[in-house]
C-alpha cells in the first residue's frame, strides 16, 4: 500500500470539510495548499510537483463550488491545468480537473442562461472541455481501471455529448487554449 503525500492528506482534509459543509474552512485551507503547491511547483516543475498543484487545485476549485463561487472554480481549475500543461503530469488528475471544471459550468449554466451573444461561446467551451475529459477520460482508463472517478466522467461525458459534438481526436494544447478562449468570451475566464 502506497503512503499518501501531505498534499493528498490535506486534499483529504479539505474533502472531508465539505461534507460536514464548512465550504468556507475548506476554501480557506484549500487556497493556502494551492499557493503552497504552487510555490514548490515554481521551485521544480516536475511531474510530481505537477500532480500536486493539479490535486490542490481541484480540492479548492470543488470548495469554491461548495461556496457557489462558479466562476472562480472553473477558472481555478484550468489556471492549474494551464501552468501544469507542458509537464507530464497524471492522466487522473487532468481528468479530475476537467471533470471539476465541467461540474461549476454546468451549475452555472443551471443557473444563468447565457444572453444570444454568449450562446455560441459557452458551446463552443462545452465542446472543448468534453473534448479534453474525453481524451483523459480514456487515458485514465488505459493508466488507471479502477479510478473512482471515472464513473463521473462518463456520467459528464454523456449529457455533454447530447449538448455538443465532442472530438475524440482533438489535440490537447490547442483545444485547451480554445477552451480558454472561448471561456473569456462567453464572460467565464478571468
Amino acid at each position: 500500500m502506497t503512503k499518501e503525500n501531505p498534499i493528498q492528506s490535506a486534499a483529504k482534509e479539505v474533502y472531508d470539510m465539505l461534507l460536514r459543509r464548512q465550504a468556507f474552512e475548506a476554501m480557506q485551507l484549500a487556497d493556502e495548499l494551492t499557493a503552497d503547491t504552487m510555490a514548490q511547483w515554481q521551485r521544480n516543475n516536475s511531474p510530481r510537483h505537477a500532480d500536486d498543484l493539479l490535486t490542490a487545485a481541484c480540492a479548492l476549485a470543488e470548495s469554491q463550488i461548495a461556496a457557489g463561487r462558479l466562476k472562480q472554480a472553473i477558472n481555478t481549475a484550468l489556471k492549474a491545468i494551464a501552468t501544469t500543461a507542458r509537464t507530464e503530469a497524471g492522466n487522473e488528475q487532468r481528468m479530475i480537473c476537467y471533470l471539476t471544471a465541467w461540474n461549476a459550468l454546468e451549475q452555472l449554466l443551471n443557473l444563468t442562461i447565457p444572453d444570444d451573444s454568449r450562446r455560441n461561446a459557452v458551446a463552443d467551451a462545452t465542446r472543448h472541455l468534453g473534448s479534453l475529459l474525453y481524451h483523459y477520460y480514456y487515458a485514465t482508463g488505459r493508466d488507471n481501471p479502477d479510478c473512482a472517478a471515472l464513473h463521473d466522467a462518463y456520467d459528464a461525458l454523456k449529457v455533454m455529448s447530447t449538448l455538443v459534438k465532442i472530438d475524440s481526436d482533438a489535440d490537447t494544447t490547442q483545444t485547451l487554449h480554445l477552451l480558454i478562449s472561448s471561456l473569456g468570451a462567453a464572460d467565464i475566464a478571468e
